[in-house]
């Protein structure tokens, strides 16, 4: 390592003695003044005219001279005179020494033991001086003689102090005190008088530190260590599942017992979290993941991203039966309360804070008696409050990293782009029992609902497709889901309707593309660290919210409408190309006429099948629920009578004849 070295000021003692001459005060006149060569002159006339100690006197400062201006052996030579005439007790002794040493010294490293020798010369006579120490100091250190440096470098103080403690550092390395090394090499840098040394000190610090870390990796049981970006929107996840993963290597010549690994998020976990190993034999080696709980409450507090995350890891063991330990930090990505990467995609349940009082307000308008009904108010009572889709290009939707609002504040903001309303829509409808899920496509995420309608009965009540050909609901588990977008929200002249047809519309275009994520499912893995704050809410006028409810009925009505006519047409057109008979093509005229409420048109139609196929109980049993559905309960009653004796699925006329006797009063 270089050591820079800042030329020291000849020492230039105020050299005083009684009946000093007129050459004497005339030669420091003129040296104070910078007219050496003048100086020069005055002194070797008082060198000539003197003698005894006065003219050592003149002879040091004059040799004080020509060191001054680079005429080392001159100065050697007249400070070897004056020094060899004066006794040890003169005050102006050990400056002598030191400037005859400083002679030797600037000649180089050859010549450092003779200048080693005058210096120590001078700090035997006047052990307080620092000038001398530190160039004692510094040219052990060049030797190599680092203990000899040391025993000088620490008596230096203001004037130099930064070099001599970074000297004292330097020699600390040397010899491999690695930590004295560092603690001076750190209060050099503190020390530091311009920028230029405190480069100097840092770099060395640097290197030093760099080389310790490598020494540690070298003896350190812990071999590798791989850390995972973490997400404090869900910090219940990590307790269940890893962080990353770490190697450990018995590296001593005997087991290696009761091996376990403390982790620790810092600032993020009140305690370590223990990750137990077990035993390892000498070499051998294991890679194990590693988990570390956080606490809840102090990650609901961290708004902004840490791109370097300290985690602390404790490997504690049990060598030849006495406890043994090691710590080890590393550092990862952590991010904050709104951020997630999709990976998994599940992730996102964590944001759909279900129980949250803000919500509530707005599930409160989900006044209907069924989930599909619940859904519109809902989301017609969003529509109305001024919720509206805002694509954010500071924010766009991404699988990569993506800033997620909660339900409560995309409420407060009155807007989102699509993950952040399919969030506030999900937690909305979870929150009055609506099973929910996300739809998600590689670009886009938007919701579906269960309906809670089993399929036998959802092919009555939902229209199968719309106008468009898009299919208006999926089955899953048995019962009818549909699809909403929740992006329409902010269209004041469209309606949930309108959103569910767009959201049928994506279902069919993403296809196998489009993932099902059931909310309830990915809650097992991702839950809601928070129910969230409760901000005041301008709600809309209840009876807004049941008008756009009557007109989405009425939409769903013209949907069946123009269904029901398509399908109609259908089976007329395999009736005249004789791909059906009469009868049964009259049936399902009479069944989708009565879906209509044409009921008038439905009976005649049905009363054509039953007298062409007179032995099909089915029509018979259609027929009657037309005839019942009319208030004819005597002409309902002759009906299933005759689907009875055509022996039809008796199960099912049994059940529609219970309601006949029901509308008839007859209870038993």
């Amino acid at each position: 390592m270089k050591v820079r070295y800042i030329p020291l000021l000849i020492i230039g003692a105020v050299l005083i003695w009684t009946g000093c001459s007129n050459s004497t005060q005339q030669a420091r006149v003129y040296e104070s003044l910078g007219d050496y060569n003048s100086a020069v002159l005055a002194y070797q006339k008082m060198i000539e005219k003197s003698d005894g100690v006065k003219k050592a006197y003149a002879q040091a400062n004059l040799g004080r001279i020509k060191l001054k201006l680079g005429q080392n052996w001159e100065a050697e030579e007249l400070l070897r005179k004056a020094k060899k005439q004066l006794d040890q007790n003169d005050p102006i002794y050990p400056e002598v020494c030191f400037n005859l040493g400083y002679c030797y010294y600037l000649r180089g490293e050859q010549w450092y033991n003779q200048a080693i020798a005058e210096m120590d010369e001078a700090v035997r006579v006047k052990e307080d001086f620092p000038k001398a120490h530190y160039y004692l100091g510094a040219m052990y250190f060049r030797t190599k003689q680092y203990q000899k440096a040391l025993s000088h470098l620490p008596r230096i103080k203001g004037e130099n102090e930064d070099k001599a403690v970074y000297i004292s550092g330097l020699c600390y390395w040397r010899l491999g005190e690695l930590g004295d090394a560092e603690k001076h090499l750190r209060r050099a840098v503190e020390l530091a008088r311009n920028k230029t040394d405190k480069k100097q000190y840092m770099n060395s610090l640097q290197n030093l530190l760099n080389e310790i870390a490598q020494l540690e990796k070298a003896k350190s049981k812990i071999v590798r260590v791989k850390l995972n970006p973490i997400f404090l929107a869900f910090p219940t996840y990590y307790a269940e599942n890893p962080i990353g993963k770490v190697t450990v290597k018995n590296r001593l010549d005997e087991a290696m017992k009761d091996i376990q690994l403390l982790v620790e998020i810092k600032g993020f976990s009140s305690s370590p979290t223990p990750n137990p190993i077990g035993d390892l034999k000498p070499g051998q080696e294991v890679t194990v993941p590693i988990k570390a709980v956080i606490d809840v409450e102090r990650a609901k507090t961290q708004m902004e991203n840490i791109p370097t995350q300290e985690i602390t890891l404790r490997l504690e063991y049990t060598y030849r039966g006495s406890k043994q330990s090691e710590r080890r930090s590393e550092y990862t990505k952590l991010y904050n309360v709104h951020v997630m990467n999709w990976e998994p995609p599940e992730q996102i349940a964590a944001f759909v804070t279900h129980e949250n009082p803000t919500v509530a307000k707005i599930a409160d308008y989900a006044s209907a008696d069924y989930p599909l009904d619940k859904a519109a108010q809902i989301y017609n009572t969003l529509n109305l409050y001024g919720i509206s889709y805002s694509h954010d290009p500071q924010n766009p939707f991404s699988h990569k990293l993506d800033y997620v609002f909660y339900p409560w504040e995309t409420l407060e903001r009155k807007g989102g782009d699509c993950d952040d309303l399919s969030v506030l829509y999900a937690a909305c409808l979870q929150s009055v029992g609506i099973e929910t899920a996300f739809l998600l496509a590689k670009d886009h995420i938007f919701v579906a609902l269960n309906t809670g309608i089993p399929e036998d009965r959802a092919k009555v009540i939902i229209p199968k497709e719309d106008q468009d050909g898009n299919r208006l609901y999926r089955i899953r588990g048995g019962t009818a889901w549909v699809p909403v977008e929740v992006t329409a929200l902010g269209k004041k002249d469209k309606t949930f309707f309108d959103a569910w047809r767009q959201g049928a519309k994506e279902w069919r275009e993403y296809g196998e593309e489009l993932q099902f994520i059931p909310i309830s499912r990915a809650w097992k893995r991702f839950k809601p660290i928070w129910v969230g704050r409760d901000i005041d809410l301008k709600l809309p006028d209840r009876n807004l919210v049941a008008r756009l409810w009557n007109e989405d009925v009425r939409k769903v009505k013209e949907c069946w409408r123009i269904a029901l006519d398509a399908d109609i047409k259908a089976w007329q057109e395999m009736l005249r190309k004789g791909e059906r008979s009469e009868a049964e093509v009259k049936n399902m005229i009479g069944i989708n006429l009565a879906l209509k409420g044409d009921f008038a048109l439905a009976k005649k139609a049905l009363e054509r099948a039953t007298l062409l196929d007179p032995s099909n109980g089915k029509y018979h049993n259609n027929l009657a629920n037309v005839l019942l559905l009319m208030g004819d309960l005597e002409g309902a009653k002759k009906e299933y009578e005759a689907a009875m004796k055509a022996n039809a699925q008796k199960a099912g006329i049994y059940y529609n004849m219970m309601f006949y006797y029901y509308s008839t009063g007859d209870f038993e």
